[in-house]
């Protein structure tokens, strides 16, 4: 299927689902695929005025929820979207940016009923109808939490090093200095 052919194949499926209709066909496939993106990959569907309309299976066990319990919903007022403040007004700012057809893209922190906190990259894409305006909103998250995890973990080491009361270099594969602690710096 070409490129065309599958954009047009997933506005249409995902176009049903915001209907609540089942999906025949192709767009059952597609729908398929979208619950089994894996445990870490969420997708979902919102009215342009931000009213969750599909949330594939990852999404939904994160939660611990039923597609009743959140589907029809105001997507701010999910169980995502509880855990943390400032998640919750970026959400806000990115659906007013949605619905003017802008795209968002930011990390968020997600809680699970297990009371675990997930790291997420979150992305809201406009959908354009027929008639050229918003239709919906597509929202996908990818868990994220290790990526974050490494990074606080290298700024710990890198704030250890620079505690260092010994001169610690960086050297690279060619003998270049690429990096030096301020103990280095202050013995130069």
């Amino acid at each position: 299927m070409s490129k065309p052919n599958l954009i047009s194949a997933c506005r249409t499926a995902l176009a049903r689902v915001a209907a609540n209709h089942t999906p025949p066909g192709p767009e059952r496939a597609l729908q398929e695929v979208l619950d089994r993106l894996g445990p870490s990959v969420f997708a979902g569907l919102l009215d342009a005025d931000g009213t969750l309309r599909y949330a594939n299976r990852a999404a939904l066990r994160a939660i611990g929820s039923t597609p009743e319990e959140v589907l029809g919903q105001p997507f701010e007022a999910t169980p995502w979207w509880q855990g943390c403040e400032l998640s919750q007004r970026r959400l806000r700012q990115a659906l007013v940016s949605g619905a003017r057809g802008e795209a968002s893209r930011f990390d968020v922190r997600i809680a699970t009923h297990s009371g675990d906190t997930l790291v997420m990259d979150f992305s809201l894409l406009p959908f354009y109808g027929p008639e050229g305006g918003v239709a919906h909103l597509i929202a996908s998250a990818c868990d994220v939490s290790e990526r974050e995890r490494a990074r606080r973990q290298l700024q710990l080491t890198r704030h250890a090093v620079e505690q260092a009361n010994d001169a610690l270099f960086q050297v690279g594969p060619d003998g270049a200095f690429r990096d030096a602690n301020g103990a280095a710096a202050a013995r130069a």
